[in-house]
């Protein structure tokens, strides 16, 4: 019951978050897409899910970007700033880029990897 009551607890605090706070499967494609996300982005949940995270990078990044998570992912490290190497830009669904600070995480529960991304509209 308390793991429950952790998980909903939890789960309320990402709905709430300003931050876009965006979870991934082992493939990199976004399973969770939370408030702050679809306001920062534009783009609904509904219409994320699924999607690759690439979809939310400009495409001259998409290369380079999907480099370093790879190697993020397959690293030992379980957590990083991602802006420590380079800016970080986001694209809008109205096609504007903009600034952004972001954070990638990896947990591994029940054999299964996932990704959480935190990012800033900066």
């Amino acid at each position: 019951m308390a793991d429950t009551h952790s998980h909903a607890a939890l789960a309320a605090i990402v709905d709430i978050a300003a931050d876009a706070i965006i979870a991934l499967d082992d493939n990199f494609r976004i399973v969770r897409f939370n408030k702050g996300a679809e306001h920062i982005f534009g783009w609904t949940e509904d219409d994320m899910l699924g999607e690759p995270l690439d979809r939310l990078l400009p495409m001259g990044a998409r290369a380079l970007h999907n480099g370093h998570v790879r190697t993020f992912a397959e690293g030992g490290i379980e957590s990083r700033r991602m802006a420590e190497r380079r800016q970080i830009a986001g694209l809008r669904r109205n096609g504007e880029q903009f600034p952004a600070e972001a954070s990638i995480a990896r947990s591994t529960m029940l054999g299964e990897r996932t990704f959480m991304v935190t990012l800033r509209d900066v």
